[in-house]
């Protein structure tokens, strides 16, 4: 193979165009809405690490004949590990005073990801239903790095047995085939619309709800290709080009990565194919190594000293907006003028980190190993790895002054959750007295405390639990999100409930619930799936259950009121390390009643008027027990009532079915008269 000419010197052009990734990723962060595609940033990033560091390892094949794997990763660790172990530091110290116990022992969790570099290994198996926002994980960010780095380990190896393969077909053909199968995963994810990874490495059970995002946005085989977009540009032949040339080439790429900052959005399945026109973009401004008066944009000294930093702004920013956000910084009117504030101390740190953290170990090989810099660093790793495994056990929940704190706060909702501990389409009790049958998505499974303490054994019932499916348990009834087979799943949920019915000769009751507004955007009727769903639908299909289920009594339980996405348990055990932070368990003790959602309470409304459904059913409307003419209630003494911002806890689910106690006594009065 011919060897690379291609100067090594140093390309302004290319410090431009990391100005244009990481500011596309920050403004994305801090919800600039022209922005929204702005999270391509990180890939634009990946082309530039791929063109880089391809290029600096095939100069020292053409040099020695040889790529050596120790200086390659000491150079990585100088580069990489100071702004990143500072970063972490950083992060830890702000969360002690900030995050409450159960924030801190998610964060916890992913400071040890992070102490080894498996950030998107963390990040991806965490992603559920049931998984915390993104807005609460300081270190959410360090997935990009962990990716980059997992790629770097065997990069090298390849990039060894490529060059030394002398026919340049054959290179070609090696190299082409890597990025093509790493697309080719994407396109047959995206198209299948069913996890690979996932379903080897996730174990969900049936009708549970499984994102593909995550797989496609974490895990390096996905992201392959885009490195490879970049290293395929070391290998391109250069040809003397007229400027114009040039200048047009650049603004090709230019305008194919702002198409896609300015119009990509977080609902897209990505990378997928959609990666390649921000990638191919970066790589043709790479290619054309612009000259003359285009190339200012790129090379005029703001974003070039910009792109210097590119990297500690890069790992410093979402820190500073998630605890930011997280104190309430950018609610109310003043939102705006908070992030500018924000941004700026954002820039500020970078330029510190780039020249007192970055540059010390950058620059000098031998300060970077000597005692004075290396061994701290090295207890600094050890020091940050103890500190998570211990923060991850406790969320170090003393920092709290609420007594009743359990020991595992980071898990509250899984613990807590009014349907844990009841396993789906399972026979919980079993005996010759009367049936009560839950049906429904997670929204019916919350009831299952409640039903089972306060009504099933206290009257010696048998329980079946048929909920747990996330879709509605009606005929005809499916569900057009993608990820599994709705249209077989949703079915398939109903008639095990309706089996149930069958098994025996015992009477039953059929209890039903789901999170009726929600699940009204996402579903859909097998027989008209491009129509959307509306209340009369819904009420029909409730009118059609029970008729299936004939003279047996149905018990239809209306939407919950939710906490309006404040995290109550979370906004309560806050620490009080702080002087702002003063509030107590009054201020989230209820949720003012006219900010609850209004489609919330117009289906249960839409119930309570149509008496000629309320004729075959009986209606249970939770508002009637939350709620009074002014607020709905979240805390019942120092009991939180729900277990995330949507779903009952078991307190809360024991409180609303105990309250409806006489109507579901009244009707297993009336059935043991029979």
């Amino acid at each position: 193979m011919s060897e690379i000419k291609h100067s090594l010197g140093y390309r302004p052009d290319i410090d431009g165009l990391r100005t244009l990734a990481v500011l596309s990723v920050l403004l994305f962060h801090f919800d600039f809405k022209l922005f929204s595609g702005g999270f391509v940033g990180v890939d634009i990033f990946f082309v530039i690490s791929g063109f880089l560091i391809t290029k600096i390892l095939v100069k020292e094949f053409n040099q020695t004949r040889n790529i050596s794997i120790k200086n390659f990763y000491i150079r990585r660790a100088r580069r990489i590990l100071p702004a990143y172990i500072s970063t972490i530091f950083f992060s830890v110290l702000i969360g002690i005073f900030c995050f409450s116990p159960s924030h801190f022992q998610k964060f916890g969790e992913s400071l040890i990801a992070s102490v080894f570099m498996v950030s998107n290994l963390y990040f991806f198996f965490e992603a559920d239903y049931f998984d915390i926002s993104s807005r609460y994980k300081p270190l959410l960010h360090l997935w990009s790095l962990s990716i980059e780095e997992q790629f770097y380990i065997f990069w090298p190896l390849i990039l060894i047995f490529v060059l030394k393969v002398r026919k340049v077909r054959t290179q070609i053909l090696i190299f082409t085939s890597i990025a093509a199968i790493s697309l080719l995963l994407n396109l047959i994810v995206h198209f299948t619309s069913y996890p690979i990874l996932s379903s080897l490495l996730q174990n969900k059970g049936e009708g549970s709800l499984i994102d593909i995002r995550p797989e496609l946005f974490f895990l390096l085989p996905y992201r392959i290709f885009e490195f490879m977009i970049g290293a395929a540009l070391v290998f391109l032949p250069k040809t003397d080009l007229k400027n114009y040339w040039r200048q047009l080439l650049f603004l090709l790429g230019l305008g194919a990565s702002l198409v896609a900052i300015l119009s990509f959005h977080e609902g897209m399945i990505f990378p997928s194919y959609f990666a390649l026109l921000p990638c191919l973009g970066a790589a043709l401004m790479i290619y054309s190594e612009p000259r003359g008066s285009v190339s200012f944009l790129f090379t005029n000294w703001l974003f070039v000293n910009i792109g210097k930093i590119s990297y500690s702004l890069y790992m410093i920013h979402w820190p500073l907006f998630v605890y930011s956000h997280y104190m309430g910084l950018f609610d109310g009117p003043n939102a705006l003028v908070h992030k500018i504030i924000v941004i700026l101390l954002s820039l500020l740190l970078s330029v510190l980190s780039y020249r007192f953290v970055e540059l010390p170990f950058r620059l000098n090989q031998k300060t970077f190993f000597s005692r004075f810099y290396f061994t701290p660093l090295i207890l600094t790793i050890l020091l940050l790895l103890g500190v998570g495994i211990d923060i991850s056990q406790s969320g170090w929940y003393w920092r709290s002054n609420i007594g009743n704190i359990q020991s595992d706060p980071g898990y509250f909702h899984l613990n807590n959750y009014g349907g844990t501990g009841y396993r789906g389409y399972r026979v919980i009790k079993k005996n010759q007295n009367t049936k009560v049958i839950l049906l429904g998505d997670s929204h019916g499974l919350q009831y299952a405390e409640g039903l089972f303490k306060e009504f099933v054994e206290p009257h010696n019932l048998s329980f079946y639990n048929a909920s747990g499916t996330s879709c509605f348990h009606l005929p005809n009834f499916t569900r057009k999100t993608k990820g599994h087979d709705w249209d077989k799943i949703c079915p398939r949920a109903l008639n095990r409930g309706l089996a149930f019915l069958s098994e025996s000769e015992e009477k039953n009751i059929v209890v039903i619930s789901h999170s009726w507004a929600s699940q009204m955007k996402n579903g859909g009727q097998l027989t008209q799936k491009d129509q959307p769903l509306t209340a009369s639908d819904l009420k029909e299909g409730i009118a059609n259950l029970k008729k299936l289920i004939g003279n047996t009594p149905l018990v239809v339980l209306g939407n919950v009121p939710t906490t309006q996405s404040v995290d109550i348990f979370s906004e309560i055990t806050r620490p009080k390390l702080l002087p702002f932070q003063e509030e107590g368990i009054e201020k989230f003790r209820s949720t003012d009643l006219n900010k609850i959602n209004k489609s919330i309470v117009d289906f249960n409304e839409s119930i309570k008027l149509d008496e000629k459904l309320l004729s075959q059913i009986v209606f249970l409307d939770p508002f009637d027990v939350l709620c009074d003419q002014k607020n709905c209630l979240n805390i019942l003494g120092e009991e939180v009532l729900y277990s995330d911002t949507t779903h009952l806890s078991k307190t809360g689910s024991q409180y609303v079915i105990r309250q409806f106690l006489p109507q579901l006594e009244s009707i297993l009065e009336s059935l043991n008269k029979q």
